[in-house]
């Protein structure tokens, strides 16, 4: 099968022509020509977008400086959609024309579409970066020595999740190369919006390859797959059955790095490792995902990043940790009655000026603390690998330094200076990560593997 060309993850451009939809069906349509770099996002350069300027001069510059969606045609027909088009510039050129610069995050190449909520799909091809090395090393039930395409099938709430192996051709004037590729095709059983697809399925499935490769992930290609039936032109009534590809590009982060050298050539947790049932094991982590809402969107916005500065490490890091443990262990430190009811009691004792501004304070005062939560997670690490004992002295330090960085005050002797923050800190990453582990079910000697992979070799884990 050929690859389609249309992919999140790579640079590509095309003519077309591009008009501002309208319900006047004689619109003019402007030529230009579309690029897409992962690392800038879209871009279309366009003559005459605001119409032909034989028409009148009006035409010629004028027009909104944002436009929410623009429709499109590329010459080989295909229809296209850009939404929330910004024209960041226009200018004259000779003859009367002018060229228009626009850019956009969000590109629907095969349809044309009124806004993002009107995209809905029951079947999408879904690939990220680090998918095939995640899935290249056999799993129970796999034979390893099978030569045809291989696929599983998960079923999710609601849904299929099905990772494909597949083979493609690349033939040129002088030779025929077979490659593979690997997608994760995501079925529904009712239409479901492209918000819903990327929170629920999407993101949990790339978040699971960050933690079980150790690299940076993004989306690579988003393909909705549409059912059509065509009529055959020779007569016969036994309609002809095919899909459709509709691609979505959609940006999803502000700064794109250049991928690594050499990446993913140990796979710390790769779909084998999550035990003797790799089904039962992806849905285990769909369910623990969807508990941890947000604060496990934050969680891995923060270890999905290999340039973070220290400062921005520590604040994103604890945050996250307070987030995590909320969401898993939370353990108020009195009930929600008593202290309910020692709040008015304090509350009572003051002045009326005083009690709306203490109040705010007091309503959350039965919760544990940030040490008390850094605490446990340290001590759950310390539960099931040997080389972690020790690790809940750093919370201390951790605390003190991110109070010195977030409240006005001196320097005291137990803020972190850069060599120890460095080390806290890749303790606390690998911290978070074997909880995660842990709330996978995952047993000890298989999260000791699975660290001594990613960070086996790390200073910060010598002793």
């Amino acid at each position: 099968m050929p690859r389609d060309d249309i992919r999140t993850g790579e640079s590509f451009s095309f003519q077309g022509f591009w008009w501002i939809p309208s319900k006047d069906r004689s619109v003019y349509r402007a030529q230009g020509k579309l690029h897409h770099e992962p690392s800038n996002g879209i871009r279309v350069e366009a003559v005459n977008l605001y119409g032909d300027p034989a028409d009148g001069p009006e035409n010629a510059l004028g027009g909104p400086g944002s436009i929410p969606i623009l429709h499109g045609e590329t010459v080989e027909g295909q229809p296209c959609t850009l939404l929330d088009v910004i024209c960041s510039n226009s200018h004259g050129k000779l003859g009367g024309h002018s060229e228009q610069l626009l850019t956009s995050n969000f590109l629907v190449h095969g349809a044309h579409a009124s806004g993002a909520e009107e995209i809905v799909s029951t079947r999408i091809r879904v690939s990220f970066r680090g998918l095939a090395e995640w899935l290249i090393a056999p799993w129970p039930g796999r034979d390893p020595a099978l030569k045809d395409e291989v696929t599983l099938e998960i079923p999710l709430d609601g849904a299929r999740l099905t990772f494909q192996e597949e083979s493609y051709e690349s033939v040129d004037r002088f030779s025929e190369v077979r490659n593979k590729s690997f997608s994760a095709l995501f079925e529904f059983d009712q239409p479901v919006t492209l918000a819903d697809l990327n929170e629920k399925y999407v993101r949990p499935l790339h978040d699971l390859l960050i933690l079980g490769t150790n690299e940076e992930i993004r989306v690579t290609e988003r393909t909705i797959l549409v059912e059509e039936e065509h009529e055959k032109w020779w007569g016969d009534k036994k309609p002809l059955r095919g899909t459709r590809p509709v691609a979505v590009v959609q940006r999803g982060e502000l700064i794109w790095h250049a991928d690594k050298e050499n990446a993913f050539h140990r796979v710390p947790l790769p779909l084998g490792g999550l035990g003797k049932d790799p089904v039962a094991g992806v849905q285990r982590w769909y369910a623990l995902r969807a508990e941890l809402a947000g604060a496990g969107n934050s969680l891995f916005a923060t270890i999905n990043r290999r340039f973070r500065a220290l400062e921005v490490d520590l604040l994103s890091l604890l945050s996250v940790a307070e987030g995590y443990h909320r969401a898993r262990f939370d353990s108020p430190v009195i009930s929600e009655a008593e202290h309910k009811q020692a709040v008015e009691d304090m509350i009572g004792a003051l002045p009326e000026n005083l009690q709306a501004n203490y109040r705010k304070r007091l309503v959350y005062a039965n919760e544990q603390t940030q040490r008390q939560r850094l605490k446990e997670l340290f001590g759950n690490v310390e539960a099931v690998l040997p080389k972690a004992e020790g690790w809940s002295k750093l919370v201390n330090g951790l605390v003190q330094t991110r109070n010195f960085l977030t409240h006005w005050g001196d320097k005291s002797d137990h803020v972190m200076e850069t060599p120890d923050l460095i080390k806290a800190l890749t303790k606390l990453d690998v911290a978070l990560r074997v909880n995660l582990m842990i709330d996978l079910g995952m047993n000890p000697a298989d999260i000791q593997t699975s660290v001594d992979t990613s960070h086996g070799q790390h200073s910060a884990l010598a002793n």
